[in-house]
């Protein structure tokens, strides 16, 4: 006998976030929307998997791509950052007080920004490595961005070009939490 309520609407003013599939080959696209929303002081995040590489796994780190930006010109003079789990406390607190405060334009991180990040000028969410995170996580990490009117986007960047799983498509085409679950539930089974 508990009671329960369903929101099936998004909070007032708020827009479908578009979500699209980017393969490692069709990179240039990521490229070019992401000058696109810095010249009109939006902000940019670029979720990772892991914080630094590995020998033994091929999830994208943190730190390879912040290096990989840092040799950009053009997105260094927007200013960058990388936000990680490792961090201290005030290095974190830091890092987020000043993407704010739109110092840093694109920041670099992995999950820690999850929830609890509301910065309504972040409307490109760059997922890159987004096979190795499950359907809950990305709708999560999805909703960083789109926390305004303002159009937002979510790409989703598999390491892999071949083979792109079935649930990151389906994920790509919807962007209700409930069918999302659903179908993580139909895929993966309880528990």
């Amino acid at each position: 006998e508990l009671e329960q309520s369903v929101l099936k609407t998004k909070p007032p003013g708020r827009i479908e976030i578009e979500t699209k599939l980017v393969p490692g080959a069709s990179k240039q696209k990521v490229w070019d929307k992401m000058k696109e929303e810095l010249e009109t002081s939006h902000a940019v995040i670029f979720v990772c998997p892991a914080i630094t590489d590995s020998e033994a796994s091929k999830r994208v780190s943190a730190e390879k791509v912040f290096a990989e930006l840092s040799k950009k010109a053009w997105i260094k003079k927007h200013g960058l950052g990388l936000l990680h789990g490792k961090l201290k406390p005030e290095e974190k607190e830091r890092v987020m007080a000043d993407f704010a405060s739109r110092q840093i334009n694109t920041l670099v991180s992995t999950t820690v920004i999850e929830v609890g990040i509301d910065v309504p000028r972040a409307t490109l969410m760059v997922i890159e490595g987004a096979e190795y995170f499950g359907l809950a996580q990305l709708h999560q990490l999805r909703g960083r961005v789109g926390r305004s009117d303002l159009p937002s986007f979510c790409y989703l960047v598999p390491v892999k070009n071949d083979g792109i799983p079935a649930r990151l498509r389906y994920f790509a085409e919807n962007s209700d939490g409930f069918k999302l679950a659903q179908y993580d539930l139909e895929m993966r089974g309880p528990g």
